[in-house]
């Protein structure tokens, strides 16, 4: 972010104040997901109703996000995922 002032003389008065936003982010640094990651991502990506997988997920692991996931959490989601499709296509189990 910068923000500027200028008033009067402007080459005598001029205010310019730089802030990095690194300095407040408190994100976590982009990471690249891995093949588990991806593949549970691509699972998700074909339903009808994705959304009931993201409320699952912030349930059970207070995150939407299944980059956050631990490889047990990951596990779950990708189970999860798995019952659905086979309800949405009758296979019961």
């Amino acid at each position: 972010m910068q923000v500027g002032r200028v008033g009067g003389d402007v080459v005598s008065n001029v205010t310019i104040v730089n802030i990095s936003h690194s300095q407040f982010s408190n994100t976590k640094p982009a990471t690249i997901a891995t093949a588990e990651q991806r593949e549970v991502l691509s699972l998700i990506r074909g339903l009808r109703n994705k959304e009931s997988v993201f409320l699952f997920m912030e349930k059970h692991f207070g995150t939407r996000m299944v980059i956050d996931l631990q490889p047990r959490q990951l596990i779950r989601v990708k189970r999860y995922v798995e019952a659905i499709n086979r309800r949405m296509k009758g296979e019961v189990t």
